[in-house]
C-alpha cells in the first residue's frame, strides 16, 4: 500500500514538473537531432495585409498604437495595407480618436455594450481585405520592422500562422509580480523557439500574430483567440512559427490582483478552447500532440497535479510512520505562516506566495471551465497601462 501511494506521488510530481523541465529538455534534444527551417519563396510573399485591433477604453494609448502600426506598415514595399479597429464597449473617447486618425470606414464603434474580443475580431475579419490578417493588442507598440519580420515567414507555403515576440516593459522599480511575469514570459518564448525548430509552436500571444485570412476559424466568444486560432491553423495542416525578430513592446502587469484576474481569465478561456478543439486534436501527428499536452494541458493542470502529489507524499510519510500528527500540524502551521509572510510582502516569501496565487487562479479557472463556465469579455487591467512604452 505504502509503495503504491509513493509511486503515485512520484507520477503526479512528474506530471507537475514535466512542462517546466523534461519537456523543454526533450525539445532541445530533438532540435539537435532534426532542426526544421522555414523554406521561403519570394514569389509567395504577401501582397496585402489587414491590421486588426480590438480596443476597450484605450483612449490613453490608441493614438500611439496607430502611429506605431503606420510606421511599421510604411516599411512594407509593394504591400497593400489597412488598419481596422473595433471599439468594444468603450465608455471613453477611444472610438472618436481612432476615427479622427483613420477615418470612419476603418473604425467600428460597438457602443457601450461589449461583445468580447473574439466576436470583435470576427467582425473585423469580415471587413478585412488583406490576404494576411495581423492581430495586435491596443497597448502593444510595434517596432518599426515588426510587420516586415512578421510577414517574412509567409513566403513559405506551409506556414499558416506567425507569432511575434513580446518585449515586456518593466517599471523602474521592479516588484515581485513584474519579475515573475517577465521570467515566465522568457521561458515561454524559449519554448516557442524550440517548438518552431522542431515543427510548430503551440498556442500564441495576442500582442502580435498573423494568419492567412482563408484560415481564420471564427472562434466563439468563449474561447481565447490567440490560442484557438494558431491551434486550428496547426490542426488544418499548416505550420505555426515563432518569429523572434517581430517585436512588440507592452507593459508588464505589476499588481497581484491584475495578474490573478488575467491568469483566471486565460485559464477559463483556454480550457474552453481546449474543449472545443479536443475532438480534432487526433488530426495532429504524435509529436505535436505531445507538444500540446506538455505545453498547454499539463500546465493548466499543474495546480491539481502538484496538490495531488503533495497530498500523496504526506500520506506516504504518515502511513509509514515518518510523520506523526504533531509533525503534520507543525508542517501545516509553517506553510500557513509562510503564506501570511508572503502576503505581507516579506522578502524571500512574497515571490512564492505570488506564484502560489497564480497557480490557484489557473486551477480555479480550469475547474470553472470544466463545469461549463465561460468568460466572453473583460476590462483591461490597470497596472499594465501605467508603464508608458
Amino acid at each position: 500500500m505504502t509503495t503504491l501511494v509513493f509511486l503515485a506521488a512520484i507520477l503526479f510530481a512528474f506530471l507537475a514538473m514535466h512542462p517546466f523541465s523534461t519537456y523543454p529538455f526533450s525539445l532541445f534534444l530533438l532540435a539537435k537531432i532534426r532542426k526544421r527551417s522555414v523554406e521561403k519563396n519570394d514569389q509567395l510573399r504577401p501582397r496585402s495585409v489587414s491590421v486588426l485591433i480590438s480596443a476597450r477604453n484605450e483612449a490613453a494609448v490608441i493614438s500611439k498604437k496607430i502611429a506605431s502600426v503606420k510606421t511599421a506598415l510604411d516599411r512594407l514595399s509593394g504591400v497593400r495595407s489597412e488598419i481596422l479597429i473595433y471599439a468594444d464597449g468603450c465608455s471613453d473617447t477611444t472610438a472618436s480618436i481612432a476615427t479622427e486618425l483613420l477615418g470612419a470606414a476603418s473604425v467600428v464603434d460597438g457602443g457601450r455594450d461589449a461583445i468580447g474580443k473574439s466576436r470583435a475580431m470576427n467582425a473585423l475579419v469580415d471587413l478585412a481585405q488583406g490576404d494576411i490578417l495581423v492581430l495586435t493588442d491596443a497597448n502593444a507598440m510595434l517596432a518599426e520592422d515588426a510587420l516586415e519580420k512578421l510577414l517574412d515567414p509567409f513566403a513559405s507555403a506551409d506556414v499558416g500562422c506567425v507569432l511575434g515576440k513580446s518585449n515586456l516593459l518593466l517599471p523602474a522599480k521592479k516588484n515581485g509580480i513584474a519579475k515573475i511575469v517577465s521570467n515566465y514570459w522568457q521561458f515561454e518564448e524559449m519554448l516557442r523557439r524550440l517548438e518552431t525548430e522542431t515543427g510548430s509552436t503551440i498556442g500564441g500571444d495576442g500582442a502580435l500574430y498573423g494568419i492567412r485570412k482563408r484560415l481564420w476559424p471564427f472562434p466563439s466568444e468563449s474561447t481565447i483567440d490567440d490560442f484557438f486560432v494558431p491551434m486550428w491553423t496547426l490542426i488544418s495542416g499548416y505550420r505555426v512559427v515563432f518569429e523572434n525578430e517581430a517585436v512588440v513592446s507592452e507593459p508588464a502587469t505589476t499588481q497581484l490582483k491584475d495578474e490573478a484576474r488575467r491568469k483566471y481569465r486565460i485559464a477559463v478561456r483556454g480550457m474552453s478552447a481546449h474543449l472545443q478543439l479536443s475532438p480534432s486534436l487526433k488530426q495532429l501527428d504524435l509529436l505535436h500532440r505531445y507538444k500540446y499536452y506538455s505545453h498547454k494541458y499539463l500546465k493548466w493542470m499543474v495546480g491539481l497535479t502538484a496538490t495531488t502529489s503533495s497530498a500523496l507524499f504526506l500520506l506516504t510519510a504518515f502511513i509509514s510512520g515518518l510523520l506523526g500528527p504533531v509533525s503534520l500540524l507543525a508542517l501545516v502551521f509553517t506553510a500557513a505562516a509562510a503564506i501570511v509572510l508572503g502576503r505581507a510582502g516579506v522578502p524571500g516569501f512574497s515571490q512564492g506566495t505570488n506564484i502560489l496565487t497564480s497557480l490557484l487562479q489557473v486551477t480555479r479557472g480550469v475547474i470553472f471551465a470544466l463545469r461549463g463556465g465561460q468568460i466572453s469579455n473583460w476590462k483591461p487591467p490597470v497596472s499594465d497601462r501605467k508603464v508608458s512604452p
